[in-house]
């Protein structure tokens, strides 16, 4: 679904499972590029832990639990956590195919960090936080940077605007890469690291933090 660079471990700052496509598993996460035509259907069943989808197209989806519908104009960037072991059937009634890919938490880190921690680094906006992750939407303006910071947990991000990023590691070490929507790699805990859009597009990550 995705072209474009793969992320090395210096561009990624440290994380050490990039995939440009394809899916992402380990002992906490199962992450897969899914598409819906429209009329079609998929069902989001959690493992227990809690399931995301992070959507990478422009379009309109109805989410059923069984008693009640809702309807959501989504865009690249936009998510729908479903915590615990419910489960929803996504539906999509809109008029374009519509790419998303789904993140499963199969297992917690149990690492004791500060709550919404990443919130206080520039371009980090904490979307919502629970007992099990952080999720976060970081937006890179041409020319923006995060300066230095610390990832205290282990995460998974995955990239809703295509752009350039130039990663700064605290030894000088400096990674470049092209990054499509869509590439997704995982981090672990730990990673220092400085991230600036130098490209002429505006980039954006979501970026879900373990716990």
């Amino acid at each position: 679904m995705t072209t474009g660079s793969t992320l090395t471990d210096d561009a990624a700052g440290g994380g050490d499972d990039v995939n440009p496509a394809g899916a992402i598993s380990n002992e906490y996460v199962d992450a897969r590029h899914q598409r819906l035509s429209p009329g079609d259907a998929s069902r989001l069943t959690s493992t227990g832990k809690g399931v995301v989808v992070v959507f990478l197209d422009q379009g309109t989806v109805a989410l059923a639990d069984g008693e009640h519908t809702a309807t959501d104009d989504v865009v690249a960037g936009s998510y729908h956590y479903v915590p615990g072991d419910a489960s929803r059937v996504m539906t999509n009634v809109g008029a374009r195919e519509v790419g998303f890919v789904v993140v499963q938490l199969v297992g917690l880190t149990g690492i004791d960090a500060p709550e919404g921690s990443l919130a206080r680094v520039p371009l980090h906006e904490l979307q919502e936080q629970d007992d099990r992750l952080e999720i976060y939407r970081v937006t890179f303006a041409p020319g923006a940077q995060t300066g230095m910071h610390y990832h205290p947990r282990k995460g998974f991000a995955v990239i809703t605007r295509a752009g350039v990023l130039r990663t700064t590691l605290p030894d000088g070490t400096v990674g470049l890469a092209e990054l499509s929507v869509g590439q997704m790699f995982w981090h672990e805990d730990r990673v220092r690291h400085q991230l600036e859009n130098v490209g002429d597009t505006t980039l954006q990550v979501v970026d879900i933090e373990w716990k």
